[in-house]
């Protein structure tokens, strides 16, 4: 099933609104001569600055629209879902918003993929996540931009420095982790990766 139609079949009937950006693609001045966090042989430069910039145009965006009332919105949540964001579970809808619905967290991972270097955690990415306006507030304040990398690395450096608070979504016990190159995806939603 496309992940729109499903997402739409399981939140549009709770009165929660779906929609779909579509990539963008923008000329970026970030120095040449840097090795951007995130890009390897698998994520060109071009494609690390186009990720991060969809990520944080729908931040932006999901601010812009809550101006003016963020003191009551504070604990608004944005969901977002990658484009290879796979459903997990039947109901993977209602166990998002059960989770969505009971986390303090600034940063919700719904489906994540986590690197070890060794057996130490070394990075956690997202491919479907909630984040709170307070937590946007917060991520941007501290002045990260497309030119620092990936929005994951970002993120979890955010996560590490203090500037986040964090959480993972509650699985059912029938969970099935799938892996690949060392990485592990896990979640109410995986990653279907290409």
């Amino acid at each position: 099933m496309q992940l729109m139609t499903m997402l739409k079949q399981n939140f549009e009937d709770k009165n929660i609104s779906v929609n779909e950006f579509m990539g963008t693609k923008s000329e970026m001045n970030c120095p040449h001569n840097v090795t951007l966090s995130g890009e390897d042989d698998r994520h060109s430069r071009n494609k690390v600055l186009g990720i991060t910039l969809q990520h944080l145009l729908l931040w932006q965006t999901f601010l812009y629209q809550n101006k003016g009332k963020q003191r009551e919105n504070l604990s608004s949540y944005l969901v977002v879902f990658e484009d290879d964001a796979n459903c997990a579970f039947a109901n993977c809808g209602e166990l998002a918003l059960i989770e969505i619905r009971s986390t303090i967290a600034d940063l919700l991972y719904l489906g994540w993929w986590e690197y070890k270097d060794g057996k130490s955690l070394t990075l956690y990415g997202a491919h479907a996540y909630a984040i709170s306006l307070k937590g946007i507030m917060a991520f941007l304040s501290k002045g990260y931009s497309i030119c620092n990398g990936s929005i994951d690395i970002l993120m979890w450096d955010a996560i590490k420095k203090g500037y986040l608070t964090w959480a993972k979504a509650t699985l059912p016990l029938d969970q099935k982790s799938k892996r690949r190159d060392g990485q592990l995806t896990d979640g109410i939603y995986l990653q279907g990766w290409r």
